[in-house]
């Protein structure tokens, strides 16, 4: 499930079900995961980064990745982990992770890969 390679750590992805921004049990699974990391690592800081599809306005897309960060974000902090350590960013469809963009014809399944919110170490000291 986890992988520590020194300062790697390797953590699932956590995908949404369209224009939303509730938490699958799957998700909290990996966010309790994520929790037992920072409370062994006190000195983490760590990147949210929320993401959607190309479906959605611009403007709703950047306010639910920012929501989808949020929500992983205050999931962590209920669980004890301070905010300071997390930054919570909301990308919108700036980084898809296939060629589904405007106007492209794509699967719901296709769109789907890109409902997501992905993790990075910022600062280990």
């Amino acid at each position: 499930f986890i992988q520590r390679d020194e300062t790697v750590f390797n953590l699932p992805t956590i995908y949404f079900d369209s224009s939303s921004f509730t938490l699958k049990t799957n998700a909290k699974i990996i966010l309790d995961t994520l929790n037992q990391i920072m409370n062994l690592n006190k000195t983490l800081v760590m990147e949210i980064s929320g993401y959607t599809s190309s479906t959605g306005s611009n403007e709703f897309n950047l306010y639910l990745s920012q929501e989808r960060a949020n929500a992983c974000e205050n999931y962590l902090a209920a669980k004890g982990i301070d905010k300071s350590r997390i930054v919570a960013i909301g990308y919108g469809e700036e980084k898809l992770t296939n060629r589904c963009a405007d106007g492209v014809p794509c699967t719901d399944a296709e769109h789907a890969l890109n409902r997501r919110a992905e993790f990075k170490v910022i600062k280990l000291y």
